[in-house]
This record gives structure tokens, sequence and C-alpha cells, in this order.
């Protein structure tokens, strides 16, 4: 049974997962404050949801969380996209995570190559040039555009 509040909180998501996306490419950080407010959407948008489905919405995330927490121990992740895999594993679900696992796959990659070879062609001309010469020279990859595009689409599709 859908309330008012399960399309507000689908809704929201959507859009601060878009924001958390280019910010992390703007500033490479993940902001805490809007981790939680992804975690503020999805509870909004599961009350909308069967309990079984929450349950499997919130092993998602948790999953995610721990895989990604591996990750930041092993210095490959850093700490903020770490927190960001627990609030989209819960809005990918369970039965999202498949799905979101591929694109992750194909968007992960197909962003490093494109921060390799738009360095490359671009050569730090214009506003997306010279972001990715920054980004190459810090060592650090925001990894949330990849996980962002990729949960973006996953749970878009769940909307329908």
């Amino acid at each position: 049974m859908m309330t008012w509040l399960a399309p507000l909180g689908f809704w929201a998501a959507l859009f601060l997962v878009l924001y958390i996306a280019v910010q992390d490419f703007l500033r490479l950080k993940v902001r805490n404050l809007a981790v939680l407010a992804l975690i503020g959407c999805y509870a909004l948008f599961a009350t909308g949801l069967p309990t079984a489905v929450v349950i499997g919405d919130l092993a998602a995330g948790l999953l995610l969380f721990v895989l990604s927490f591996g990750f930041w121990m092993a210095g490959m992740m850093g700490g903020g996209d770490a927190k960001l895999a627990l609030p989209l594993g819960f809005l990918v679900g369970w039965h999202g995570l498949a799905g979101y696992t591929v694109l992750l796959l194909v968007f992960a990659a197909g962003f490093m190559l494109a921060l390799r070879l738009g360095n490359c062609w671009l050569r730090g001309r214009g506003l997306v040039g010279r972001r990715l010469s920054v980004i190459l020279g810090s060592q650090k990859v925001p990894y949330a555009v990849p996980m962002g595009l990729s949960a973006w689409i996953v749970i878009a599709l769940r909307g329908v």
C-alpha cells in the first residue's frame, strides 16, 4: 500500500543520488549529511513497501556496506564512498543487487577509461578537462560517480 510519503522518498532519492555523484566529482567528498539524507529518503520510500521487501533492502544495504568497508580498510576506496554504499543498497534492494553490480562494473570501467582518455584528449582544457587533471593528480577516484549512476538506473527501474 503506497502512502504519499513513498513517492516523495523515491523522487528525492533519485535527485539526491545524482547530486552526491556530482559533488563527489567536483570535490572528491561524500558528505555525511548527504548519506543521512539518502537514508531518510529510503525511510520515506519504505513506507510503501511490504515488510519482507524492507528486510531484503536492509540486507542489501548491509552487504554492500560490509564489502565497501573492506575496500576502505584495504585502501581501495574512500570512507565517504563506503558510507554511501549503505543507503544505495537500501534503495536498489536485494532484487536489484545483480543489476546494480553489473552496471557498477560497466560504469566503473567506463569512468576509469574516461579519466585516462579524457585527460589525454582534453589536456586540462575546459572545466571537465581541468577537473580530470586534478582527479588524476590527486590519486583519488570519485567512486560515487559510477556508484550513483548505477544505482540511479536500478532505483528508477524499481519505481516503474
